[in-house]
């Protein structure tokens, strides 16, 4: 009996001192962990802000990658000779919208507004916003009915842009005065038969400008012209110039 109650006590006491040992053994594993996350803690600490300050670098400066985007882009475009001559020579070529359109305006370009006539012998009356003929003549101005004078042709240009019939082409053509630096053209168009009035005035440094066009019946001052010039070639030369204003 003595003997079993010793072994059973040593039995206890080696479990016992088993037990104690896995807690030592326990608690030993605890403290090494503890003391291992102590001491790496900083440097996964200093790792992590690393990477952290990585980061907020590349969003602070988002241009970093977009600059080697470009870049590489660029590499990857290879110019072709067009636009090698384009940026070599853009001074070759004219710049009409700065410039703008400086070329002389036609009849055709002007939108016309026909206007009422108290008069028997005109058939209809029409007025457009005309451009001055563009002179070559200096102020003061001063009316010249001389048929070769400068001031002549830019007068009868201002009746071609206004009715779209040359000067060659005006036969029996009337010119009076009609106040201060006003005139009045009449004459026939020798192709289509047709008669004409055209109202011009002289803009100061601008030019000769119509202002009115009266289409007519018939020419109203063919008494003006001699009964004895009757041929064609005598038709289409007549001029006749009232100076009087």
């Amino acid at each position: 009996m003595q003997d079993e109650d010793l072994v059973f006590s040593r039995t206890r006491r080696l479990k016992k001192k088993r037990k104690n040992n896995r807690w030592i053994i326990v608690l030993v594993g605890i403290l090494l962990i503890f003391i291992l996350s102590i001491i790496s803690a900083p440097i996964i600490a200093n790792l992590m802000y690393s990477d952290r300050g990585a980061n907020e670098e590349g969003m602070d400066d988002p241009t970093a990658l977009d600059q080697e985007n470009d870049e590489s882009e660029r590499s990857d475009i290879i110019p072709t000779d067009d636009e090698d001559d384009e940026e070599d020579g853009p001074t070759d070529r004219p710049n009409t919208e700065a410039d703008g359109d400086l070329s002389p305006k036609t009849p055709d370009d002007y939108e016309l507004t026909f206007v009422e006539s108290a008069e028997e012998n005109v058939v209809s009356s029409y007025t457009a916003d005309w451009q001055p003929i563009l002179t070559v003549q200096e102020e003061p101005h001063a009316i010249s009915f001389e048929k070769d004078s400068t001031d002549w042709k830019e007068m009868l240009q201002a009746a071609t842009l206004a009715t779209g019939i040359d000067a060659e082409n005006m036969q029996y053509l009337w010119v009076s005065g009609n106040g201060p630096g006003k005139v009045i053209t009449t004459y026939t168009d020798r192709l289509s038969s047709e008669n004409f009035r055209v109202h011009i005035e002289w803009r100061e440094n601008q030019g000769y400008t119509p202002t009115q066009v009266d289409m007519l019946h018939s020419h109203d001052q063919m008494n003006r012209f001699s009964s004895n010039s009757n041929s064609d070639n005598d038709q289409e030369n007549i001029t006749e110039v009232d100076e009087t204003n």
